[in-house]
């Protein structure tokens, strides 16, 4: 193919990318067509790649290599901008979100603390009342698990099934906790307040056997990430049920369909606090080479850093 047909046969290919080009360029809406632009680009890409192989003139092969180096601009521009409101909604969206709705997190991290210090006391005072809320084989389970402090490291396959697991599980609760606030946010108030229980019913169990320090320096660390996480979640599913409970003018389903975005971002949020807690518990919280002590500086930090995420992130020119 000579060089008048190669472009006579290829221009409408050539005018249709350059015209989308220039459109993004301005800043246009063009998302009905780009689905099909990265095979057009490859296919201009092709282009240049046999005209600079026959050798063309410059007049073609310079069109081909604009239209390649413009178009590569706005693919790698796309293709990252995912990334960038990932990572905006994490660094900044999402911690603002949450203090907009900071008498909602205050409030649903009462209904989990508090219950886990009443019960916590009631065990302290009375040691039997752990069996209130604990059979008797989950307790024996608990003083086995934490008896001792890990003495061997675990094998690297195991840490990386048991990160799996802990996703599993805990995203699991995180979300039972957040859809459950569709029914009025009883079932949020329930899930916050039985898991408050059951955190306190261990913790006061284990101290009155004198190991609850063993389950600290597990728990500490990852726990930032993770009861924080669960009270977020409780945050989403409480604006659910207020929705529902006092709709104000609208309609239920109206209000419900205007709180569910930023109850899910919420939710959201509190998953990705969930993937980091998983990766702590499977990789730091369960090696027995770090001391207890580093393991309470670093939880205590941890502590420190997540609440200072959720107080400061996204201030600066907010």
């Amino acid at each position: 193919m000579n060089r008048d047909d190669f472009v006579r046969h290829n221009q409408p290919t050539w005018d249709q990318v350059e015209d989308l080009l220039d459109r993004l360029d301005e800043g246009r809406r063009v998302e009905h067509e780009l689905a099909e632009f990265p095979a057009l680009y490859r296919r201009c890409c092709h282009h240049l790649a046999l005209a600079r192989q026959r050798d063309y003139d410059a007049e073609v092969e310079g069109r081909l290599h604009q239209i390649a180096l413009r178009g590569y601009r706005h693919l790698y521009r796309r293709r990252s901008g995912g990334l960038r409101k990932v990572l905006r909604f994490l660094g900044a969206d999402f911690p603002r979100l949450v203090r907009r709705h900071a008498r909602t997190f205050w409030l649903a991290t009462v209904l989990f603390y508090g219950p886990a210090l009443a019960m916590g006391w009631m065990v302290l005072e009375q040691p039997d009342a752990v069996y209130s809320l604990l059979e008797l084989e989950q307790v024996a389970q608990f003083e086995e698990m934490y008896r001792d402090p890990p003495q061997d490291e675990r094998d690297a396959s195991i840490d990386f099934g048991m990160f799996g697991f802990y996703i599993y599980n805990n995203v699991g609760i995180a979300l039972r906790t957040f859809a459950a606030g569709i029914l009025l946010a009883i079932g949020t108030i329930v899930i916050l307040t039985f898991n408050g229980l059951y955190l306190g019913a261990v913790f006061a169990h284990l101290t009155n056997e004198g190991i609850a320090d063993h389950l600290l320096t597990f728990v500490i660390t990852h726990g930032a990430f993770e009861l924080t996480a669960i009270v977020l979640a409780g945050v989403g599913g409480l604006r659910l049920g207020a929705a529902v409970v006092s709709p104000g003018r609208r309609r239920r389903v109206d209000a419900l369909r205007s709180a569910a975005p930023e109850a899910l971002s919420i939710a959201l949020g509190s998953a990705f606090l969930l993937l980091l807690a998983a990766f702590l518990e499977a990789f730091w919280s369960s090696a027995s080479w770090a001391s207890p002590d580093t393991k309470v500086a670093v939880g205590s930090a941890a502590w420190i850093a997540v609440y200072a995420y959720l107080g400061l992130g996204g201030r600066r020119g907010s």
